[in-house]
């Protein structure tokens, strides 16, 4: 009968910090062991979220954060950008030291034209062709950040390729 009873006292301490989160604007919750983005629906308001050094393997549960500006999903395992389409304030995005291999795992970008700083450092791409070519199509990029992909290696003059035209 303990286990129940401890049970039901931390579903109830779950349910009140829940609630107290709802105006929340900033989260961190790095190196927490997470394996999911699951229960961050209700916190509406949020805008800036980092979720570095975890578990977590697919980018899921922020349709309704639509507010988000800010996202650090570093050193997780990320292998595919999905589900960033309706974060259509979404300006930062941090996804350094994941499993990003090809072009078809970061091609949902294309529908992510807010992204202003992008950090997709430390994977494993290898088209720097087709990365640049998904850079280029954000139409609001100013940051790009590709060290330590195995693409950089085969783009001898990878600075001046990054750079975009700026409006005056």
């Amino acid at each position: 009968m303990t286990d129940c009873t401890s049970n039901v006292r931390r579903f109830a301490t779950y349910k009140i910090w829940r609630s107290t989160l709802f105006g929340v604007k900033l989260l961190y919750l790095e190196e927490n062991c997470l394996e999911s983005m699951n229960g961050l629906q209700p916190l509406k308001q949020l805008q800036c979220l980092y979720l570095r050094k975890n578990f977590i393997k697919s980018i899921d549960h922020i349709e309704g954060l639509q507010f988000l500006d800010t996202l650090d999903i570093s050193q997780n395992y990320i292998s595919c950008l999905e589900n960033l389409s309706k974060s259509l304030r979404l300006r930062v995005l941090v996804v350094s030291h994941n499993q990003l291999e090809s072009i078809e795992s970061i091609a949902h970008l294309t529908s992510c034209p807010s992204i202003m700083i992008l950090d997709l450092s430390h994977n494993e791409l290898k088209d720097g062709d087709g990365v640049l070519k998904i850079a280029l199509s954000l139409p609001k990029l100013a940051v790009l950040y590709l060290s330590g992909n195995p693409c950089i290696s085969r783009m001898p003059h990878y600075r001046k390729v990054n750079k975009k035209p700026t409006r005056h």
